[in-house]
C-alpha cells in the first residue's frame, strides 16, 4: 500500500508524488512530468498544498529567523508562507493558479489566519484590500455578539472564535502594524534576512500578547522551523528590539526609520493610522453644511472644464489616408478616377493618456485652519467628484500630529533621561478620508473632519509624504501623482526642541529627494507659504480661493500629457 501524508481537512496526499515535487522544485529543477490536477475521490494529491511546501522548501531560510524563541514559530510560519507563496506565485503562474484561493490553505488558528491573510494581500501589493479587510474586522469586533460576529466575518464560520475583547484588540492592533511595515516590496520578499529583520519586533509583541494553544501551533503540511532552543544567558541580551521607554510606549522600528537611517522614532505606540470614520463625531456633519452654504459657482466652472479637458484627452482619434480600416465615404470619390489615391480608409488611434491614479495629501495642523481647511474641502470636494466621473483611481489623505503642547511623549523621554537626538518627539495622526477604490459618495460625509479646528497640531511631513508614497505605489498603474497641500515647513515643537529646528526639514528634503528618483509626479501647493524650497515642483497660494483653480489647472496639466521619462511603462 502506498504511504499517505495527511494534509489538511482530512485530505490525504501521496507521499511519493509530493515528495518527488518538492524535492525537484526545491533544487530549482521542473519535474519532466509534474502531478496531475487533483480528483475528487479520496486520497488525490492536493496540488495546492504540494506547491505550499515546495514553496516553502525553496525559499524558507531558517537561519534568518534563529534569533526568535520557539514560541514566536506560529507567526513566523503564517508570515513567512505568505512570503514564500508570493514568490511562487511571481514567476510560476501554475502555481500562482494553485494558491490563488488563500482561504483554502489558510491556518485555522482564529490569530493565524487574519496575520496570514492580510500578509497574503500585503505581498500581493494590494494594500488597500488588506486595509478594507481590517476595517471590516474591526467593525465586526465593535458589534456586541464579539463571539459570534467576528467568527463568521474572520474565520467564515458560526460558532465562538475563541478570543476575547483584549485578545481582538491586540490583534486589530498587530494587524494594523503589519500593514505599516515596508517589507513588502517585490526586493525585500526575495531577501529572506531583510524580511526577517522587519518582521521580527512584530512577531515577538505576536508571542507576548497573543500566545497560540500548543495544538494550533502547526500548520498542517507544513514542515516544522530549524530553529534553536532557548536562548543561553550570555545572548539573551543581545535582543536587537529598543528596550521599552516607559510603560505603553514601546519603541519599535518602523519602515521609515530603516528607509532614512538619519531619521529616529523614540516611540511609535501612540501613532494612529486609520480611516476618517474612526475620529468621526456626529457634530462634524454640521461643519460639513458650510460647504453647501457658500458660493461655489467659480469652483464648479473650474470642475466642469477639468472634466472636458479629461473627455476630449480621452477621446480616440482618427488617422484618414489609410490603406486599410473602416472605409471613410467623404474619400470614395478618388476610386472612380483614373489613378486617383486607393486611400479611402480610415483608423482610430489609442487614446493618448494613460491610467493615472491620484493622492491628495492634505496637512491638518493647528496652523491650516480657517478659511484655508474650507477652501481645501471645497477644491478637493470637486476634484475627487470629476476624478470618480472620469475613471481616475484617487485617495484623500490628511496628516497631522496627536498631541500638543501637553505631550507625554516628551516627558516620557525625559524621564528616560533625556538622550541625545531621539528622534520624533511626537505621535503622528494620519487620516485616510477615501480609498482609491472606495466611492466618493461613502467618504465625504466623513470630509467634515477636515474642518474641525481642535482636530491637529503639529505637522511632520516627511514621515506623512513617505506613507501617502507607499498607498500610492500599491495602485496599479502608469501614472501616479501626489498632490500635497501645505502652508508651510514641517515642524513639532517637542522634536524641534530636542534635535534642532532642522531636523524634520531635513528628513522631508531627503524623502522628497527619494521620490524624485521614482516614477511619480509630486506637486506640492503652499497655502499662503513659498514651499518651493523643498519641493521641486511647486505653486503658492496667496489667496484661499485660488486652491481650486490652481488644483484644477495643476491636475489638468498632469493628466493629460504623454507619458514621460516619470511614467512606469
Amino acid at each position: 500500500m502506498t504511504a499517505r501524508l495527511r494534509c489538511s481537512e482530512g485530505e490525504e496526499v501521496s507521499a511519493a508524488t509530493a515528495s518527488a515535487w518538492v524535492r525537484s522544485f526545491a533544487d530549482g529543477r521542473r519535474l519532466r512530468r509534474e502531478p496531475g490536477a487533483p480528483g475528487r475521490e479520496a486520497g488525490v494529491p492536493s496540488r495546492a498544498w504540494m506547491d505550499v511546501l515546495a514553496a516553502w522548501h525553496r525559499w524558507h531560510q531558517p537561519q534568518a529567523w534563529a534569533a526568535l524563541d520557539p514560541q514566536c514559530w506560529p507567526y513566523v510560519q503564517a508570515l513567512e508562507r505568505a512570503r514564500v507563496e508570493r514568490l511562487a506565485a511571481i514567476g510560476w503562474p501554475g502555481m500562482a493558479t494553485n494558491l490563488a484561493d488563500g482561504g483554502a490553505v489558510a491556518p485555522h488558528d482564529p490569530v493565524l489566519q487574519p496575520l496570514y491573510l492580510c500578509a497574503r494581500l500585503l505581498a500581493a501589493g494590494d494594500g488597500v484590500a488588506a486595509e478594507n479587510l481590517i476595517d471590516e474586522w474591526a467593525q465586526a469586533a465593535a458589534s456586541s455578539s464579539l463571539a459570534s460576529r467576528l467568527a463568521r466575518v474572520l474565520l467564515g464560520r458560526t460558532g465562538k472564535c475563541g478570543l476575547d475583547a483584549r485578545q481582538v484588540t491586540a490583534l486589530l492592533a498587530r494587524l494594523r502594524e503589519l500593514m505599516m511595515l515596508d517589507c513588502w516590496r517585490e526586493d525585500v520578499l526575495k531577501d529572506a534576512p531583510r524580511f526577517a529583520a522587519a518582521l521580527m519586533p512584530l512577531v515577538r509583541r505576536c508571542a507576548e500578547s497573543l500566545p497560540v494553544a500548543p495544538e494550533e501551533q502547526v500548520v498542517a503540511g507544513v514542515p516544522q522551523p530549524l530553529l534553536p532552543q532557548a536562548q543561553s544567558d550570555e545572548t539573551a541580551g543581545d535582543d536587537p528590539t529598543p528596550a521599552s521607554v516607559d510603560e505603553g510606549l514601546a519603541e519599535a522600528e518602523a519602515a521609515v526609520v530603516r528607509a532614512y537611517p538619519g531619521y529616529s522614532v523614540f516611540s511609535q505606540a501612540a501613532d494612529e493610522i486609520g480611516p476618517a470614520r474612526r475620529w468621526y463625531r456626529d457634530a462634524d456633519r454640521a461643519l460639513l453644511d458650510q460647504l453647501n452654504r457658500i458660493d461655489r459657482r467659480r469652483a464648479r466652472q473650474l470642475a466642469h472644464r477639468l472634466q472636458r479637458r479629461l473627455e476630449a484627452a480621452r477621446r480616440r482619434q482618427w488617422m484618414f489616408d489609410q490603406e486599410d480600416g473602416l472605409i471613410d465615404s467623404r474619400r470614395l470619390a478618388r476610386l472612380v478616377v483614373a489613378g486617383g489615391d486607393r486611400r479611402v480608409f480610415r483608423q482610430e488611434s489609442p487614446a493618448l493618456v494613460p491610467a493615472v491614479g491620484v493622492s491628495l495629501l492634505v496637512d491638518m495642523s493647528g496652523s491650516m485652519c480657517g478659511q484655508r481647511r474650507l477652501s481645501a474641502a471645497v477644491a478637493i470636494d470637486l476634484a475627487v467628484h470629476v476624478l470618480e466621473i472620469s475613471g481616475v483611481h484617487c485617495e484623500v489623505l490628511g496628516y497631522t500630529t496627536v498631541h500638543g503642547d501637553d505631550n507625554p511623549i516628551e516627558r516620557a523621554w525625559r524621564a528616560a533621561g533625556a538622550r541625545r537626538q531621539p528622534g520624533r518627539l511626537n505621535a503622528i495622526r494620519h487620516v485616510v478620508f477615501k480609498g482609491a477604490r472606495q466611492p466618493w459618495r461613502r467618504c465625504r460625509p466623513c470630509l467634515g473632519l477636515l474642518l474641525r479646528q481642535d482636530f491637529g497640531h503639529e505637522n511632520i511631513d516627511g514621515e506623512a509624504l513617505h506613507w501617502a508614497a507607499q498607498r500610492l505605489f500599491a495602485i496599479d498603474v502608469p501614472r501616479r501623482i501626489l498632490v500635497v497641500l501645505s502652508d508651510g515647513a514641517p515642524f513639532d515643537k517637542a522634536t524641534a526642541g530636542a534635535n534642532g529646528r532642522d531636523y524634520l526639514c531635513a528628513h522631508l528634503r531627503e524623502v522628497i529627494a527619494r521620490l524624485d528618483s521614482l516614477p511619480l509626479h509630486l506637486l506640492a501647493m503652499g497655502a499662503g507659504t513659498d514651499v518651493s524650497r523643498f519641493y521641486r515642483k511647486a505653486v503658492t497660494l496667496e489667496h484661499p480661493d485660488a486652491v481650486a483653480e490652481t488644483l484644477f489647472h495643476q491636475l489638468g496639466d498632469l493628466l493629460t500629457m504623454p507619458f514621460d521619462q516619470r511614467d512606469s511603462r
